[in-house]
């Protein structure tokens, strides 16, 4: 026994749409969920782009702070070399000074 059922319709299916309109309202349906799944991939590559940028400014935040920590030991390495130049030439001013008064003397 073989039993065959008869195919519906487009308008059996929903007999407000004929074929044509189904067509177009199928279609439909389907450029909606394309632009949805592209809507949902753009989002994800903007927060990942997002992401990214955090990380990029973070790592420059870091590049940043770590110039500045070397310039400011370079600083305190100069503040002591002019001490000590400072110190030095007051020195040699005190050593004239002597010389030059043993001299008169």
């Amino acid at each position: 026994f073989f039993f065959f059922f008869k195919q519906k319709t487009a308008y059996e299916i929903m007999p407000s749409l004929v074929g044509s309109e189904m067509c177009i309202r199928d279609r439909c349906k389907e450029l909606e969920q394309v632009c949805e799944d592209l809507t949902e991939k753009n989002n994800a590559r903007e927060n990942e782009e997002v992401v990214a940028l955090k990380r990029l400014r973070e790592s420059d935040i870091e590049k940043r702070n770590e110039m500045v920590c070397k310039l400011r030991s370079e600083m305190d390495t100069l503040k002591s070399f002019l001490t000590i130049q400072k110190d030095v030439i007051a020195n040699e001013t005190s050593a004239k000074q002597r010389l030059s008064l043993i001299h008169i003397s």
